[in-house]
C-alpha cells in the first residue's frame, strides 16, 4: 500500500532502520534515530552485470511525500532511459568551483522580493517549492550567466514528461523571474528565458469549474446532503454547507469558531486572496439554514479552533475527503467541484431569485465595481439574499422530494 502523509508522521524508530516503500522504488527509511530519508532503490547494467543502486533523495519532512514523488519521477524517468543517476550525483558533489552570482544565489534574493510582492504566503511557498523540487538540484550552484537556453529547455521537458505540462509551465514562469532579477541586478547580459519556452510546452487543458447550473440538480444536491446516512458529521456538514455560501471552498474549510457571531448572525473572517483590492475583512450572513448547520458541527468541534475540525495534517478536513464524500453522494467532479457553487450561487441567484449582479457578487467577496471611490457594501441587500438564497435551496430540496415520491407511487 501506497505511503500517505499520515502514515509517515505515525512511524516511529526500532532497533535497526527499515524501509516502508512506496512505489517504483521510493521508499522512506526509518533510522534508529527517528530521522526519515527518502531512498531510491533501482537497478542498472554495467558489461550485461546488474548493479542495485540507492540514491538518497532527501529527508522527511523537509521533503514532503509529494516532493518526494516529484523528485523521484524525474530520477526514475533518467533511469529509464540509461541513466546512472547515483554516478551523476557522486561526480556532481565532487570539488566544485565556488562561483559569484549562482543561479542558487539570484533564487534566494528574489524570494526575499517575492515574499513582499504576495499577499499570502502559500503563493511564494509554492513558487519557491517548484525551484526546490526540479531546478535547485540542477542549478543551484551553476553560474547563472553559463545557464543557456537549452539547459533550461531540457528541464522543462523533463518535467512534463514526468509530471505534467501544467507544473512545467509553472516551473518555467518561476525560473523567468529568478533570470528578470539576474538582469535587472547586471549579472547575466541577457534575459534568456523568452515567452517561446512556455510556448514549445505545448498547451495544457484549461477547464472551467463544473457547477449546477440547473434548478432540478440543486434540488437533488439540497435532498441528498441533508437526507445522507452521514449527513451530520463534520463532513457532511460541510457538503450541506457549500451550497448556502459563495465563498471560495478553502475559505469555508478554514472557518474558525472564533470567526463566527451567533448574537449578530455573521461569518467575518480576513480574505486573503482579495485583500489588495480592497476586500480585507469580510462578513457573510448566518440565514437560519446555516445557523442550524453550525449548530450541528458546533456537537462535533465547538472545543476545537476550526469548525471542520479533524485529525488531518493541518487539523481540518482535506479537499480531497469533500471530493469523496460527493463522489459518495453521486456528484462526480463531471457534474460538479465545490469551487463550482460560487457559479451557481451567482448565476442561479441572478436568473431565479432576480437578485441584482452588484449584490451577488459583492457576496462572493470580489472587488466592488465602479471607480476607487465605490466602497458601498450594500449590507442590508447582502443579508436579504443570502436568507433568500437558502430559502430558495429548500424550496428546491422540497420540489425534488415531491418528483420522488410520485416516482415512487
Amino acid at each position: 500500500m501506497a505511503l500517505s502523509e499520515l502514515k509517515l508522521k505515525n512511524l516511529k524508530p526500532k532497533d535497526i532502520p527499515y524501509r516502508v516503500p512506496d512505489s517504483n522504488g521510493l521508499a522512506a527509511k526509518v533510522l534508529t534515530s527517528g530521522n526519515i530519508k527518502w531512498h531510491y532503490r533501482y537497478h542498472i547494467y554495467q558489461a550485461d552485470k546488474r548493479i542495485e543502486r540507492t540514491y538518497i533523495i532527501g529527508d522527511y519532512p523537509n521533503l514532503s511525500l509529494k516532493q518526494a514523488r516529484a523528485e523521484h519521477s524525474l530520477l526514475r524517468a533518467d533511469v529509464l532511459k540509461g541513466i546512472d543517476v547515483w554516478e551523476v550525483n557522486n561526480q556532481q558533489k565532487k570539488e566544485k568551483p565556488i562561483v559569484k552570482s549562482s543561479f542558487g544565489e539570484v533564487a534566494k534574493e528574489w524570494l526575499e522580493i517575492r515574499k513582499s510582492q504576495t499577499q499570502v504566503d502559500d503563493t511564494w511557498k509554492r513558487e519557491w517549492t517548484h525551484l526546490e523540487r526540479f531546478v535547485l538540484p540542477k542549478f543551484q550552484d551553476t553560474a547563472i550567466k553559463d545557464i543557456r537556453p537549452a539547459d533550461i529547455d531540457n528541464l522543462l521537458q523533463k518535467v512534463k514528461r514526468a509530471i505534467s505540462i501544467y507544473t512545467a509551465k509553472k516551473v518555467c514562469w518561476t525560473i523567468g523571474k529568478v533570470f528578470d532579477r539576474a538582469y535587472l541586478l547586471g549579472k547575466v547580459p541577457v534575459n534568456i528565458m523568452t515567452s517561446s519556452m512556455a510556448k514549445g510546452l505545448g498547451k495544457h487543458d484549461t477547464k472551467s469549474y463544473e457547477s449546477i447550473k440547473k434548478t432540478e440538480t440543486l434540488g437533488r444536491w439540497v435532498f441528498m446532503t441533508e437526507n445522507h446516512s452521514s449527513s451530520k458529521d463534520i463532513l457532511g456538514c460541510y457538503v450541506r454547507l457549500i451550497a448556502h455560501f459563495g465563498q471560495r471552498p478553502g475559505e469555508i474549510r478554514d472557518m474558525k469558531w472564533s470567526e463566527i457571531d451567533f448574537k449578530k448572525r455573521e461569518w467575518t473572517w480576513e480574505v486573503s486572496k482579495t485583500k489588495r483590492y480592497g476586500i480585507k475583512e469580510f462578513r457573510v450572513y448566518l440565514s437560519d439554514q446555516v445557523i442550524e448547520i453550525l449548530k450541528d458541527a458546533q456537537k462535533l468541534s465547538g472545543d476545537k479552533e476550526y469548525v471542520f475540525w479533524s485529525y488531518g495534517k493541518d487539523n481540518k478536513i482535506s479537499n480531497k475527503g469533500v471530493e469523496y464524500r460527493m463522489d459518495a453522494l453521486g456528484f462526480t467532479k463531471d457534474i460538479v467541484v465545490p469551487h463550482g457553487f460560487r457559479t451557481t450561487f451567482q448565476s442561479l441567484g441572478q436568473d431565479v431569485l432576480g437578485a441584482e449582479f452588484r449584490v451577488v457578487d459583492l457576496c462572493l467577496a470580489h472587488k466592488p465595481q465602479g471607480t476607487v471611490y465605490n466602497l458601498a457594501t450594500f449590507w442590508k441587500e447582502r443579508v436579504q439574499h443570502y436568507q433568500d438564497w437558502s430559502d430558495l435551496l429548500m424550496k428546491l430540496k422540497a420540489e425534488y422530494q415531491r418528483t420522488q415520491i410520485k416516482i415512487l407511487k
